[in-house]
């Protein structure tokens, strides 16, 4: 009995997953980016502490901008914002490639949550429940790492999916396809 209370206890405890642990720095978030038939890269650089939410980014090594959160969005924005255009951007009320930890926590209670996502020239409300949780394989500093993470999917058509990890702290978006694809591919912290 002692014998495979130990072999669990070791089991248990060499299945665990990760936690993101940021540089002093911060930490880059490196994405597969594709809408249409155009493939790119998006590097995003967040600050150690996500209060101070800005976030700086490039696509293709050539376009920079900025996303800056104001002090709330990352605690209960239900808009997820994702226009890389160059531009430097304010954000009142929505969030950029994170979800908001009051949306984190209703998902993993088993509730529906409406995001508002940018389609085109309009803003869609979409209904999203948690299909399910799931260890993700993240490139972290060159090695793999499972991470917690949620995959959450809307109802009906079309249907839309998005990972994310399951994390108060750092609630990063590591995959979404919403007509268009984002698939993160390494983080370096």
């Amino acid at each position: 009995m002692r014998l495979a209370l130990i072999f669990v206890a070791t089991v248990l405890v060499g299945c665990s997953t990760t936690k993101l642990n940021p540089g002093k720095s911060g930490w880059t978030a490196t994405y597969n980016l594709v809408s249409g038939q155009i493939p790119n890269t998006l590097e995003a650089h967040f600050p150690k502490e996500l209060e101070k939410s800005r976030v700086d980014y490039t696509v293709d090594q050539n376009l920079k901008g900025s996303v800056q959160m104001q002090l709330g969005a990352l605690d209960s924005a239900t808009k997820l914002f994702h226009k890389f255009d160059g531009e430097d951007q304010s954000l009142q009320d929505a969030t950029c490639l994170l979800l908001s930890r009051k949306t984190l926590r209703e998902l993993r209670n088993g509730q529906v949550v409406e995001l508002i996502i940018p389609q085109g020239f309009t803003d869609k409300r979409r209904k999203f429940a948690l299909e399910e949780k799931l260890e993700y394989p993240v490139l972290i500093n060159g090695k793999t790492k499972k991470m917690d993470a949620l995959h959450l999917q809307t109802f009906g058509k079309p249907r839309f999916s998005i990972w994310v990890l399951d994390s108060d702290s750092y609630p990063l978006i590591i995959r979404m396809d919403l007509g268009w694809q984002l698939l993160l591919s390494d983080i370096k912290t």
